[in-house]
């Protein structure tokens, strides 16, 4: 059975206060229950919304270069001024890019909010 594991007893009691999901049962898909099996799966049944990303690349003093996809959603209607536009950071995991389906997926959710993403 999964386990909750915080660095605390306030921030688990916080997390299952708020958080009620970290108290469900899990049920996986009939289908394919076996966790690794959804691992391989994953890639051929996820679609992947298209998005244009600007890219920035900045470099860094020790030589190094990060790079910054943005999505710039220039129709938002709620905000209208680029200035006062909410801006939301996705991470992709250790191995993962900005076209991960998840991500894009992420980026489509915030696109119907009005937010622009990096």
């Amino acid at each position: 059975k999964p386990q909750l594991v915080t660095g605390g007893e306030s921030f688990s009691r916080f997390l299952q206060d708020h958080c009620p999901v970290v108290t469900e049962t899990y049920y996986p898909t009939v289908w394919c229950w076996e966790s690794r099996g959804q691992t391989l799966l994953r890639p051929f049944i996820t679609s992947k919304p298209p998005v244009k990303y600007r890219n920035e690349l900045i470099k860094t003093a020790d030589g190094g270069q990060i790079s910054l996809d943005w999505f710039d959603d220039d129709n938002s209607k709620c905000y209208m001024d680029a200035s006062t536009r909410p801006t939301v950071l996705l991470l992709p995991g250790l191995t993962g890019t900005s076209k991960e389906s998840y991500i894009l997926h992420m980026i489509h959710l915030s696109e119907e909010l009005g937010y622009r993403y990096q």
